[in-house]
């Protein structure tokens, strides 16, 4: 998939659950930041690991780490997932932490580039990564609440 003038290894699957790309197809695309997709394509390169949002389009178990319709019960009723400015990403051999670490020591780079503004710190097996506008001068990080 071509993002920005970008090439990606993702499809739009990965980012929507299945009934929204059921409705929209190919159009889903309007409901994800932009960003988002740039940003996984980085962490892929830069881990040179799988990297995983949604697989349900790979008969995986996964398709709210992303994008979530008003009508989803997963997670806040204002979470950054329902405006399509977040993302729970499990990279492969990667410890959720490891990852973080990764983001922190780039948010400089991913800031200016991506829009990295967020990450939720403890969850258990995937890295929460947000684009929400912060008007901060630094990465916000959040406790996770189950």
């Amino acid at each position: 998939m071509k993002i920005l003038g970008v090439d990606t290894t993702f499809v739009i699957q990965e980012f929507v659950p299945r009934k929204v790309y059921e409705l929209w197809g190919e159009k889903s695309i309007w409901f994800v930041d932009p960003r988002i997709i740039l940003f996984a394509q980085w962490l892929k390169d830069k881990t040179g690991s799988t990297v995983t949002i949604n697989d349900w389009c790979f008969e995986g178990k996964y398709q709210y780490s992303g994008f979530r319709p008003p009508d989803c019960r997963t997670g806040a009723k204002l979470s950054d997932h329902r405006f399509g400015r977040a993302i729970d990403v499990k990279v492969k051999n990667w410890d959720p932490e490891d990852v973080r670490q990764l983001i922190r020591d780039n948010w400089s780079y991913l800031f200016h580039h991506y829009g990295v503004t967020t990450i939720e710190l403890d969850t258990p097996t995937w890295t929460h990564v947000g684009f929400r506008f912060t008007n901060l001068n630094d990465l916000l990080q959040i406790k996770f609440y189950l």
